[in-house]
Parts: C-alpha cells; sequence; structure tokens
C-alpha cells in the first residue's frame, strides 16, 4: 500500500471466503490507493466505541457535570444501534432516533 508517516510500510491484509473474492477486494483496494482515496488500516469502529470514548473522555474533559452525562449515556442505549459502523451511519439514523435498531 506504500509508507506510513513514520517510513513503516503499510501493509494490509484481506480475507474473503473464496481466493476469487479476495482477488477482488485486493483490486478494490488497489484502486483505492492508486486514486488516492483508500481509507486508514484496521477495523471500522462501531458507534458504541465512538459514544463511550466521547462519554468518558470528551465530556469529562469539557466540563460536563457527572449528573449530565449519566443522562447523556441513559439517552443512547437503544438496541442494536450501538453495533452500527459508524461509516455506515446516515444522517437519517440520527434524526430523533428514525430508522435505528
Amino acid at each position: 500500500m506504500g509508507v506510513k508517516p513514520d517510513g513503516r510500510p503499510d501493509r494490509r491484509h484481506v480475507q474473503r471466503k473464496s481466493r476469487k473474492a479476495v482477488k477482488q477486494a485486493v483490486r478494490e483496494l488497489e484502486r483505492k490507493r492508486d486514486a488516492g482515496v483508500a481509507g486508514k488500516p484496521g477495523r471500522a469502529r462501531t458507534v458504541r466505541e465512538m459514544l463511550t470514548m466521547h462519554l468518558d473522555v470528551v465530556l469529562p474533559q469539557r466540563g460536563r457535570a457527572p449528573k449530565t452525562i449519566v443522562g447523556y449515556r441513559s439517552l443512547w442505549r437503544s438496541p442494536g444501534s450501538a453495533e452500527r459502523l459508524a461509516s455506515h451511519l446516515m444522517a437519517w439514523h440520527t434524526l430523533a432516533g428514525g430508522g435505528v435498531g
């Protein structure tokens, strides 16, 4: 894939059920690299991971009261929504809870 900012090689690994699917995925990754739009390596973060980090790290640093954070935490707990990949989240998912779940 190239070289990381620290000089180490940027290697990506692809796993699929068949060899044909692996070849297609590798070709797609190479096309993205050549176009300059290849994303960061690794697994995409889930909404649960992003919200947990925001509630546990960001809000306390911004001086939010613990009771406020508890209230926020109770608002985002809905079945199925937290395991959705953040990269697959659409704007309508956030509008009044529409389509989440």
